[in-house]
């Protein structure tokens, strides 16, 4: 990825990501403490959205792993921002919202297996496994309310308006699974292994999601 300029440093986080620092950086978000605060590390590293890697000495790009949103309207967000916001929900492992070029956002959920099974033991849900505990209706709705509670958090924009959960867990030993080791998630993996759940959030829903959300029919 080239050198690093002078008076900046470069390092890894736990998770691969490339953060830098340098005296020359902003100090952050004009009266937005959740945007700085998910932008720096808590000692006041910048972070990047992208992973990387040392090689033989040189820092190596592998993916990006954050890519702002530019919805069909013009608004820029920030997907890791509105993906946190809603992980903050101790049931979801993982969520990966989409929205580019699109009306509104939408996310594919993974649910915390072990979190969501006790909570369906103590609704006296019977299930048998990830995949039938994840296609319970009764699940989906649970996971509804979680959504919803951390939209709260959210600008409108910034809203998830529909959701999917994925029917098994993201293996990142599994060849072609869109997870890297440190669970960090490939996007575009992600949409070419689960784009039909994607596409099936806008196909025949867009226009009434709008409409519901402006206060229409």
């Amino acid at each position: 990825v080239g050198t690093v300029p002078e008076g900046w440093k470069v390092r890894l986080g736990e998770d691969d990501e490339i953060q830098v620092f340098s005296p020359d950086l902003f100090d952050g978000y004009w009266n937005n403490p959740d945007a700085t605060a998910a932008t720096f590390t808590e000692d006041g590293w910048l972070r990047t959205g992208d992973i990387g890697e040392w090689q033989d000495g040189s820092l190596r790009l592998i993916d990006r792993a954050r890519d702002f949103i530019v919805t069909s309207g013009g608004k820029t967000i920030s997907p890791a921002y509105v993906e946190n916001a809603l992980r903050a929900s101790p049931y979801l492992s993982e969520v990966v919202v989409f929205g580019h070029g699109r009306k509104y956002l939408t996310a594919l959920i993974e649910i915390d297996y072990d979190m969501v099974a006790d909570w369906a033991r103590s609704e006296n849900i019977a299930y048998s496994g990830f995949t039938n505990l994840a296609r319970n209706p009764k699940t989906r709705e649970m996971i509804g309310r979680e959504i919803a509670r951390g939209n709260e958090a959210l600008a409108r924009v910034e809203q998830v308006k529909d959701f999917r959960i994925l029917y098994k867990e993201l293996d990142p030993e599994e060849e072609g699974e869109p997870v890297t080791p440190t669970r960090k998630v490939k996007r575009g993996l992600m949409y070419d292994k689960f784009g039909d759940l994607v596409e099936e959030m806008y196909d025949s829903q867009e226009d009434r999601l709008v409409a519901a959300a402006v206060g229409g029919a």
